[in-house]
């Protein structure tokens, strides 16, 4: 078993270049992976916040950084999804 652990670093979403250069090879990754291996996918964003942040606003961020991962084509009962923030 092999295990791969795979991100992207986004600020408020998930770029053109991200979606076309990262999330596409993480599809062809997914659907060439031995059965065995273990493949856990991130999108990484802000480092620990040390000020007051906004939780709305924080909240939606996370949907635009998220919903192009999901949509992506990457199968999510099948492998971890990570969102760090």
């Amino acid at each position: 078993m092999s295990l791969y652990n795979v991100h992207v670093t986004s600020t408020h979403c998930v770029s053109p270049a991200t979606y076309f250069g990262a999330l596409t090879n993480w599809v062809k990754l997914q659907s060439t992976a031995a059965p065995g291996n273990r493949l856990f996918f991130s999108v990484v964003g802000w480092y620990a916040p040390t000020l007051p942040q906004d939780l709305e606003f924080l909240s939606e961020v996370w949907t635009t950084k998220m919903a192009p991962v999901l949509a992506s084509g990457i199968d999510a009962q099948k492998h971890i999804i990570l969102h760090q923030d």
